[in-house]
């Protein structure tokens, strides 16, 4: 009997990504598991904020 580890992930995160190798671990570890990726928006600006910067790296408008 095989049962499902589900893992959610967003791609664009940064903190998702250094997340993967552990998803992968767990799952060579329980070979009966299948492992299931999920998409999952984190929204980091929303969460952080986000700003406009020029091409030299000064802020021109933030929300933070």
């Amino acid at each position: 009997m095989t049962h499902a580890v589900i893992a959610y992930s967003d791609y664009k995160s940064p903190y998702a990504y250094l997340a993967k190798d552990r998803i992968y671990e767990l799952a060579r570890d329980f070979p009966l598991a299948r492992l299931e990726w999920r998409p999952y928006v984190l929204n980091i600006p929303r969460y952080l904020g986000s700003a406009r910067v020029d091409d030299a790296g000064n802020v021109l408008e933030e929300d933070r």
